[in-house]
């Protein structure tokens, strides 16, 4: 997913501005339009966000912005969702807008709250929008980061294996943990388990 420039003018009254917070089984909607307004709550199932999409994309006015928290993934089928549908998203850094919530002296956290904070957020900062990926980079883009945790586990394991002193373990470790043999060092099978 790429992002694209959006204008840095002033936000209207007019304009509707989208926060979704996201979790793993509810998606919590709040709109600029109803700061007060009930936040609404829809299961994050493929129909929830079906039933979402066709309303933000139906929506008038129609919103300027839908933001979206990076969640480590549980984002990813809405975001593509809204950009299938040629709604204007941004994945915005969950960071950033927990800093914009304590100016604004929300301290409390609450899904409800949060996508309250969203909307806002994109009203004020008018984020960078998403443009859709194409199915190669999706797939490149989940075989780097695949790729970035598996390095990222095998180091702790690395490091785990250094601090531990127990013979069995380090047995254990060495059998389990060791790479096919290709003439190479390869740092797991260097060490003595004796």
């Amino acid at each position: 997913m790429t992002t694209a420039d959006t204008t840095s003018s002033p936000p209207s009254d007019d304009e509707l501005f989208v926060g979704i917070d996201v979790a793993k089984d509810t998606l919590d909607v709040a709109r600029s339009d109803a700061d007060a307004g009930p936040v609404h709550t829809v299961a994050n199932d493929p129909p929830g966000i079906a039933r979402l999409v066709a309303a933000l994309r139906d929506a008038r006015p129609a919103p300027a912005t839908v933001v979206v928290e990076a969640t480590g993934g549980l984002e990813r089928p809405l975001v593509d969702a809204l950009l299938e549908a040629g709604v204007p998203v941004a994945l915005v850094n969950p960071g950033r807008v927990r800093h914009l919530a304590r100016a604004l002296g929300v301290c409390a956290k609450t899904d409800r709250l949060d996508a309250r904070v969203l909307a806002r957020f994109a009203r004020l900062a008018r984020p960078r929008l998403c443009e859709r990926r194409g199915a190669n980079r999706a797939e490149l883009e989940a075989l780097v980061t695949c790729r970035r945790q598996l390095l990222h586990a095998r180091t702790e394991q690395s490091n785990r294996r250094l601090t531990t002193r127990s013979k069995d373990a380090l047995r254990a470790a060495s059998t389990r943990c060791s790479r096919p043999s290709t003439g190479r060092s390869n740092g797991w099978t260097s060490r003595s388990a004796s």
